[in-house]
């Protein structure tokens, strides 16, 4: 996504900047496994979570799911625009 972020910025200002936000999306998007789901998928597998937490801990799993899926499809939306303002 940085490549063609990279890519299209030479293009001209409009298309630059939809494509630094497809990359700043795709790149958050990315991180949120170092930042949440290495660690709370390590935790389900390893049966860390105990039986009383577990709804909770879920509920904040699909919290940072629907937030990853959000900003990958806001990353493809941008690249899209980015693209269709060069061309």
């Amino acid at each position: 996504m940085l490549a063609v972020a990279g890519y299209v910025g030479g293009f001209g200002r409009p298309a630059r900047w939809t494509a630094l936000l497809a990359a700043v999306l795709m790149a958050a998007a990315a991180f949120s496994f170092f930042i949440y789901f290495e660690r709370a998928n390590t935790s389900f597998f390893n049966r860390a979570v105990s039986a009383a937490d577990l709804p909770a801990e879920l509920t904040r799993w699909a919290s940072w799911h629907w937030g990853r899926t959000a900003a990958s499809l806001g990353a493809l939306c941008a690249a899209l625009l980015s693209f269709a303002r060069v061309g």
